[in-house]
């Protein structure tokens, strides 16, 4: 039996509230924005991801089971 050592690639999406970073005060968006960052480099450097990058917070959330989907879902 051959094995492989290739790893799949996959994409993984992180959503979060909008309103959620809302209240933050400019340094502490600032901190948290550097928190995540350090975050992500430190996943990049040890190969755990390749890359990363945000995504616009606009359109809809779809939600569904058994290949039965609606609009809405959280």
């Amino acid at each position: 039996m051959k094995t492989s050592t290739e790893m799949k690639h996959f994409l993984f999406l992180i959503k979060t509230r909008k309103d959620r970073l809302a209240s933050l005060s400019p340094e502490q968006m600032q901190q948290h924005v550097a928190n995540v960052r350090q975050f992500i480099e430190s996943l990049i450097s040890s190969g755990q991801i390749k890359v990363a990058q945000t995504v616009e917070m606009s359109g809809i959330a779809l939600s569904g089971f058994k290949g039965a989907f609606q609009e809405g879902g959280s």
